[in-house]
This record gives C-alpha cells, structure tokens and sequence, in this order.
C-alpha cells in the first residue's frame, strides 16, 4: 500500500506560500521549518477564533496572495519544556506528510514569542456535533483515519 501525495499548493512571484513542491523542508531542524519563507504576518488576514487549548489558539484567516483560508494556530512559547517538544514533533509530522488523509501544511513562522502554524481548514466542525453519523459515513471517515495512521507511521518508520 503506497502513500497517497496530496497536490501541492503553489504561489509564488512574491506571493510566496509552496507547501509540497519547490522549497521541500526538512524534518529535524526547527530553525529551517521556522524560516522556510512559506507565509509571512503581513500576509495573513485573521477572520475569527476556531478555538483554544493548552497551547495555543486556532484562528481562520485568509492568506492574501493565494486568497487560500487556512487555519492559523498560535502557540505562545511561555509554555512547559513538555508542551514545546509536542510542538516541534506537530511541526516535524506536518512538515512530512504529504497526503491527503492528513491536513495540509502550509508554513510556520516565528513573530514576537509566538509560532504561528499555518494548516489547511477543515471548516466541517467537530464530528461531536453531528448527532448520530450513518454507518456508511462512519466507514469512510474510519478508512481515513487508517490511511492516515498508516501513512504517518510509514514515513517515520520506513524513511
């Protein structure tokens, strides 16, 4: 079973954003994913609040150049040395996968002691809120899920 390839998402021309294609980054090194010049602030429209945890707060903004809606999480780094390493190892994850049973991954960046992460918006809402799903949904979204799972392990164990 081959990992699926999601379709890269390009701008460029000074608009800058390319997530699977050009600019490959490396996982391992938080400064190059940090750095990668993928999006920046000034670029960013912020729409609303998704949501907030522990580390940080979700929000839906609009990348400008691309006019693509993503969600922007940003984490705050006065956090716990425990919380910090979940982020690097998210931002590691993100930055490999390439497929479409996991969100896409469009940059990171680093302003004023934050990290902003920059993903793909999944605006259906929280599976939570859907009552009872019909079996045949709830198939498809388990295939998923294992495609996913699947995918995730073969990068990190079979590079």
């Amino acid at each position: 079973m081959e990992p699926e390839s999601a379709s890269p998402m390009e701008v460029n021309s000074a608009g800058i954003i390319n997530s699977a294609g050009s600019k490959k980054q490396e996982s391992g090194n938080i400064e190059k994913i940090l750095t990668c010049g993928s999006i920046v602030y000034e670029d960013l429209e912020f729409i609303s609040v998704l949501g907030s945890g522990a580390a940080g707060t979700v929000h839906r903004a609009v990348h400008r150049p691309s006019n693509t809606t993503m969600a922007v999480k940003i984490i705050s780094l006065d956090i716990s040395q425990e919380e910090q390493k979940k982020i690097i190892s998210e931002l590691e994850i993100l930055v490999r996968c390439k497929t479409p049973s996991i969100i896409g991954f469009y940059g990171a960046f680093f302003r004023e002691n934050q990290i902003f992460m920059c993903t793909e918006l999944m605006d259906g809402g929280s599976l939570e809120n859907c009552g009872q799903i019909p079996e045949p949904v709830l198939g498809r979204i388990a295939v998923s899920v294992i495609k996913g799972t699947y995918y995730r392990f073969s990068i990190q164990y079979f590079k």
